[in-house]
């Protein structure tokens, strides 16, 4: 199979057919949902929208649980906010969930007929913490998540001691295949053209790519050294992760985690709402300093970062809308990949090697 060619068929990235396979293939995934930031106390809960399911998960006396959001009785979505605390009560008729999905409080109970709550637990998912990181999965079986994440379990480990306070949580409504956006973040050949008063102004040197199968990475050798950024290189001395440059990280399928020399670190969603839209969320954190954390130069430091993401991240939909458009009009078979594009063609072989395997 050769590297200069695309391996995902192009109606892949608009046919409806197929995102409905692709959720038969994702909930075989671990996927990343969320921070233990807002699960740390008990009966704290989160509730994501995955692939059209309303799914929550909440901390049961220090231990997580993941549950569809919907109520077994007559099936009113349970928890309406994204985070929250309190039991998992019901809003319509008041019954209420145990830490096994079990209706344990049915108001009038006695007027139901053979009532066996066993019949009616909630349909309970796999849900796995690594650092302050929550991944879910909504089949049953398969590989841990540690095994999933292989030597990339470390490395989020690091990320996790790394990240200081939330700064930013930006979502960006993209008219496009998740996939045009995941291979979008997979590559830096485009940055000249689509970034020229942004990314391209550190100047990329090198790329050096890593393969931890079905994840990948890039760490990025910039021209512009973060010693040259006033007297915030003083301040920050103290940061937990001490990195050069820029490191892009890859968590197969839709999770990126990309940090500039470990000074804020990002960590995107990219989530598929259907073949031709999708939501991509970014969450940036600053690092976790012992000191200045507070200090005016930080902020403001900060600030510019979350700036300048944004900026990028508005390029990315631009051209990434773009592409969605040509893909429906090309007229070739196969798209054409440079080395520079390696990840490209490393993602697309885990995609079909899931797609494939979903049809077994």
């Amino acid at each position: 199979m050769q590297k200069s060619k695309t391996l995902i068929p192009l109606h892949y990235f608009y046919d409806p057919l197929v995102f409905e396979q692709e959720k038969s293939a994702f909930a075989k995934m671990w996927i990343f949902v969320g921070f233990t930031d807002d699960l740390q106390e008990a009966n704290q809960y989160i509730t994501i929208d995955y692939l059209n399911q309303s799914i929550v998960i909440k901390n049961f006396d220090g231990e997580l649980k993941a549950f569809l959001n919907v109520c077994s009785h007559r099936f009113s979505k349970i928890c309406s906010h994204k985070t929250g605390k309190g039991h998992l009560q019901c809003p319509y008729h008041g019954w209420t969930y145990d830490k096994d999905g079990l209706p344990y409080a049915i108001p009038r109970k006695a007027e139901f007929e053979n009532l066996q709550p066993q019949e009616l637990k909630l349909r309970s998912f796999e849900v796995a913490t690594v650092g302050r990181f929550v991944f879910l999965k909504t089949n049953p079986g398969g590989l841990s998540l540690k095994a999933f994440l292989g030597e990339t379990y470390d490395f989020i480990e690091k990320v996790s001691s790394a990240m200081g306070k939330k700064i930013d949580t930006n979502e960006i409504s993209i008219k496009a295949n998740w996939k045009v956006i995941v291979e979008n973040t997979l590559e830096e050949y485009h940055v000249r053209q689509v970034h020229p008063d942004s990314l391209c102004k550190v100047e990329i040197q090198k790329s050096q790519f890593a393969f931890v199968e079905p994840h990948s990475s890039d760490h990025m050798t910039f021209k512009v050294k973060f010693s040259n950024f006033k007297k915030s290189p003083d301040l920050m001395k103290d940061r937990e992760w001490h990195i050069e440059d820029y490191i892009h990280q890859l968590i197969f399928p839709n999770m990126t985690i990309a940090s500039a020399f470990g000074t804020t670190l990002a960590i995107q969603e990219i989530k598929p709402l259907s073949s031709g839209n999708t939501l991509f969320v970014s969450h940036v954190f600053a690092a976790k300093l012992k000191e200045n954390e507070d200090h005016a130069l930080v902020k403001a430091f900060n600030q510019n970062a979350v700036s300048f993401n944004r900026q990028v991240f508005e390029e990315d939909r631009i051209i990434c809308e773009a592409v969605q458009e040509g893909l429906k009009q090309a007229h070739l078979a196969q798209g054409t990949l440079s080395q520079d594009e390696e990840r490209v063609w490393a993602f697309e072989k885990n995609y079909m090697n899931l797609m494939n395997g979903s049809k077994g």
